[in-house]
């Protein structure tokens, strides 16, 4: 369960004489995501044509009503209601040009009005008589001072029509009904701000490829060295202009947690970076209290992630937490509509962790990573249409594992996914929420400690003459996935991954064939030697970055040497002499040979550069045993 806005719609009636009551909208003053509020627009062709004004007098069975942003010149949102059988529409926005006056004079009793409408013309108000007297009963819209609440339209089942041409005057009766009631079903289209032209015909914003013109950018301003885990509310308040309110532990937040651990363990956002720029489409129909189809449409403008998440634990962990630990309304997109429900937004980022670790344990892991432009998927959130994506080509930069205290007896899982997630609110407080998580990629890494070993983490023999104390065998390959999920009273619960593709690394091998690996002491080889190819960068320390063991200096077997020399009157070729002439001191009795060789082979290291070991998380994911 999520944080859901709550919206609850006091529907129109009529209390106490010569008082309208009209349609009020309380919002939970708890509730993090509050949408904006929209306000009608009205869409009104205004002629005077005689076959024009026919078409507009004439009953309809379906209606388009257009919202706005306060203060925005375009519509952002489009409802299409369909009529109720025998129970047309007629909306005074679209005959407002032909009218002179709108009144609506409560009565005292069974919440029911008067309308009195003056014509500007003898003619359009016959025309009026003629076309409305046909229709027992109809639905009539308002958006008039003394028939709604200002930015609100009012709703009217109207049961008698009277009046005379020459007087230009039409009496209604009328009584009050919630504007969700106007019709049978109707249609939610959000995807429509930023237009810079209004469509000619209203139903273009109904098209589910428009999708490209409402959009929001969002920049999450991580501290230095930002606490993830256990969460910290500071990332969970006010940031980047966001108005966000700090999750707490009797939230609705999704989480989950299972742990069994003798110490602490807490993770951090190093020099963390997020910028996502999006343009984002919502369509929804209602049948009744039923959402009976909703998608959303997703496009990527920009989608820029730094991230490098630091793990440190002070003892034995074995644990499994997830858990939003970023979570920032963005009430600039959502939409509030009087009388029908609201969508809120939310962005943010999820921490997911399954540990087993014996002992102390701090390591950092990272990659920077990017989208495409153009990237989109359409997430069918109810309904019989399919979800799909196109053109999540990824690409990224790794940054190296860092182990800076402890041990490698660990297993781990771990990801920091971004999401994006609607609660939606219609009818009368009816709750649905939906859900978009975007893993950028997800890491699967196997590794294993092995100790006295070649550089083929091979168990070392008599014939080998160099080891390592200590070394693991490591194979990583990548996948990204986008996964939608929905549930709650007006949609069916889902859970569907829609989008997945698997990749190798150039620069590593994979899972299925891993390679030998040992740390190296980076600090010295990054203050020495920028082009990582010191020597000093290349010896296996207790804290470091990964690098391929052919290329680490190894713990030379000298009287090993010493003895085959002595034995075959020349060198074994298994040794890396360049590396051994620079890492240690020559004994004089082979000394001769061992520079012999280095000068006339050039025995030289290969770059290090295209080996430096990567594991990402954050918007992207890692699974790791070591």
């Amino acid at each position: 369960m999520h944080f859901s806005p709550v919206l609850i719609l006091l529907l129109s009636c009529f209390a106490g004489a010569h008082e309208l009551s009209r349609p009020q909208s309380i919002r939970d003053s708890g509730s993090l995501a509050v949408p904006r509020r929209l306000v009608p627009f009205s869409m009104a062709r205004r002629s005077h044509q005689a076959r024009e004004v026919k078409l507009a007098l004439a009953p309809k069975d379906t209606l388009d009503l257009a919202y706005r942003a306060e203060y925005a010149s375009f519509p952002s949102t489009v409802l299409k209601f369909s009529a109720h059988q025998n129970l047309p529409i007629i909306s005074l926005e679209d005959i407002d040009h032909l009218l002179a006056t709108v009144l609506c004079d409560p009565l005292e009793h069974h919440g029911g009005a008067t309308i009195t409408l003056s014509f500007f013309s003898s003619d359009a108000c016959a025309e009026a008589l003629d076309s409305w007297s046909t229709p027992s009963i109809f639905t009539l819209i308002t958006l008039h001072p003394t028939c709604n609440l200002p930015d609100q339209r009012g709703a009217w089942r109207i049961t008698a029509v009277q009046g005379a041409p020459d007087s230009q005057e039409i009496t209604l009766d009328a009584s009050a009904i919630p504007l969700s009631e106007i019709g049978h079903s109707f249609h939610i289209s959000h995807n429509a701000a930023g237009v810079s032209s209004l469509p000619g015909n209203p139903s273009q914003f109904h098209r589910r490829d428009i999708d490209d013109v409402f959009t929001f950018g969002h920049d999450f301003d991580f501290a230095p060295r930002q606490k993830l885990f256990p969460v910290d509310d500071s990332l969970l308040s006010e940031r980047g202009s966001i108005d966000a309110q700090p999750l707490d532990s009797d939230s609705d937040s999704d989480s989950d947690s299972n742990s069994d651990a003798d110490g602490t363990f807490e993770v951090f956002c190093v020099n963390c970076i997020s910028q996502a720029n999006f343009s984002v489409g919502i369509e929804v129909d209602v049948t009744g209290l039923n959402i009976t189809a909703a998608h959303v449409n997703f496009t990527v403008l920009d989608f820029q992630h730094r991230i490098e998440l630091e793990f440190s634990l002070n003892a034995s962990l074995s644990a499994h937490e997830s858990v939003d630990v970023i979570k920032a309304p963005l009430p600039g997109l959502g939409l509030d509509i009087d009388g029908i429900g609201s969508i809120g937004l939310f962005w943010g980022g999820h921490l997911g962790a399954e540990l087993d670790i014996t002992g102390e344990l701090n390591f950092s892991i990272g990659a920077e990573a990017s989208i495409p432009s153009g990237a989109s998927a359409t997430f069918v959130l109810a309904g019989d249409e399919k979800s799909s994506a196109t053109g999540w080509d990824l690409s990224f930069d790794l940054i190296p594992f860092r182990l800076n205290s402890g041990s490698f007896s660990a297993s781990a899982q771990l990801s920091l996914s971004p999401f994006l997630e609607l609660d939606i609110t219609l009818l009368d407080a009816n709750l649905a929420t939906a859900r978009i998580d975007i893993n950028t990629p997800q890491m699967v890494a196997n590794a294993s400690v092995v100790s006295n070993v070649n550089r083929q983490c091979q168990a070392a023999g008599p014939n080998d003459l160099e080891s390592f104390s200590s070394a693991l065998t490591f194979g990583a390959a990548a996948a990204i996935d986008i996964q939608v999920s929905t549930s709650g009273a007006l949609l069916p619960d889902l859970n569907d991954n829609i989008f997945t593709d698997n990749f190798t690394f150039s620069d590593l091998p994979p899972p299925s064939a891993p390679e030998c690996f040992v740390i190296a002491n980076d600090d010295t080889a990054v203050a020495n030697a920028p082009d990582a190819k010191a020597l000093a960068g290349l010896v296996p320390a207790a804290t470091g970055t990964l690098v391929a063991a052919t290329q680490a200096v190894p713990t030379f077997n000298i009287a090993g040497i010493e003895s085959y020399y002595s034995a075959n009157g020349a060198l074994p070729t298994n040794v890396n002499y360049t590396q051994l002439v620079e890492a240690t001191a020559v004994p004089s009795d082979i000394k001769d040979a061992v520079d012999k060789i280095v000068k006339s082979h050039g025995q030289l290291n290969r770059p290090l550069g295209a080996w430096g070991l990567v594991l990402l998380v954050a918007g992207f994911g890692v699974t790791a045993s070591l």
